[in-house]
């Protein structure tokens, strides 16, 4: 009580005066060295309480008139429109069909605009391969438009040149291929009608010129299966509304490992039961990370990437009646479902898996029937890749 008394002191009509510290009240020679080190400007102001506020006042309103110099309000140029839009009403939303194509393939899409600019993104519900519903990317897609770092005009060698430039330069280009020897064409993969013409236009003008289509996420591994398979690389199609038993070898088919929604919207199908003669469908999942997938599975299995070609052998063994090395309980559980559920199931493996535990997948699906009912689109085909 006495620290507590000795830090106030009545100053008669002005009130109570208090001290930050032990040392301003003391006021030793050493406390006002220190002051004039940590303020070396104004310091005898500081130790006054009076002037120091007065100089914090003083320092806000400047700080604030140098905010308020350096900036000014952002000058917009309100114009009338130069020609009348029958039917257009101002502030009021409008939406548009597109298609947004990601990883090989394409959603539809509908977008809502407001005079003139993208606000909204959601799925067309008369396209196959959204029916209604958009993922994450298709929804982030409406921000490439207002990205500051897209490019806005024609660049050659990274330097902005006009569209007479680049005319100049596709004519310099036929003059010097001639039948396209030594040119070359890159590009993301074509799922454009339009696109594709122009591909098949440039190539007829240069018959020896190649095209080669690259995209950051690939499908190498699945690809190279069904070229072994098939002779041919082809894109399986699987139809998850008409499977009883779903197993994912380290496939995140509901997650980030499929380009649409489609099978998150046919997968979910099965999940609603309307009446009691639908039946729910069973997901196994075979993973080494949790992902969105294994947090719907019925079943999971947590083993190491490198662990899933062995258990994609034995399991193959085990559907086929051969005899499982170490007698897994998980595993002959789930080949006697699939053995009773043949024509009736999916087998999917992972974009991370080998060429080896694709081929399984696909033989797995050949052995229970799947291939031409799970496998396959409604024409009873499957997607080729160019």
């Amino acid at each position: 009580m006495k620290m507590k008394s000795d830090l106030i002191q009545l100053t008669g009509a002005t009130g109570k005066k208090y001290w930050r510290s032990l040392g301003e009240l003391a006021d030793t020679k050493d406390f006002r060295n220190w002051v004039h080190r940590e303020f070396p400007e104004g310091a005898s102001e500081m130790l006054d309480s009076a002037s120091r506020r007065t100089l914090l006042k003083l320092m806000g309103a400047s700080f604030g008139l140098a905010g308020l110099t350096a900036c000014r309000r952002p000058e917009h140029h309100i114009l009338p429109m130069s020609k009348g839009i029958e039917g257009y009403v101002p502030g009021k939303a409008y939406y548009y069909a597109t298609a947004f194509s990601h990883a090989g393939a394409v959603t539809g899409l509908v977008v809502e605009t407001h005079d003139g600019r993208p606000t909204k993104i959601e799925g067309n519900p008369d396209h196959p391969f959204s029916l209604g519903a958009a993922n994450a990317f298709a929804q982030a897609s409406v921000l490439d438009l207002y990205d500051p770092d897209r490019s806005t005009d024609v660049l050659r060698d990274g330097k902005k040149v006009t569209w007479d430039a680049w005319t100049g330069a596709v004519n310099d280009v036929s003059a010097k291929f001639g039948q396209g020897e030594g040119l070359r064409f890159l590009s993301e993969r074509v799922t454009s009608p339009s696109l594709d013409a122009v591909r098949t236009a440039a190539l007829q003008k240069y018959p020896k010129a190649k095209w080669t289509e690259y995209d950051p996420i690939n499908s190498d591994q699945p690809l190279a299966a069904t070229q072994i398979a098939f002779g041919e690389p082809m894109h399986a199609h699987y139809d998850f509304s008409k499977a009883d038993v779903v197993v994912s070898l380290d496939s995140d088919f509901l997650g980030l490992d499929t380009a649409t929604v489609l099978p998150i919207k046919q997968f979910s199908k099965r999940r609603r039961v309307a009446n009691e003669e639908d039946t729910m469908n069973r997901l196994y999942m075979v993973e080494s990370q949790y992902s969105i997938t294994g947090a719907m599975a019925d079943h999971r299995k947590r083993m190491r990437t490198a662990d899933v070609p062995e258990f994609a052998s034995q399991l193959l063994n085990a559907v086929s009646g051969l005899t499982v090395v170490g007698g897994d309980k998980w595993l002959n559980a789930l080949a006697k479902e699939l053995n009773a559920k043949k024509g009736k199931s999916v087998v999917i493996a992972g974009p991370r898996q080998d060429v080896y535990t694709h081929l399984v997948a696909l033989q797995l699906n050949e052995l229970l029937g799947n291939v031409g009912e799970m496998v396959a689109d409604e024409e009873g085909v499957v997607w080729r890749d160019r």
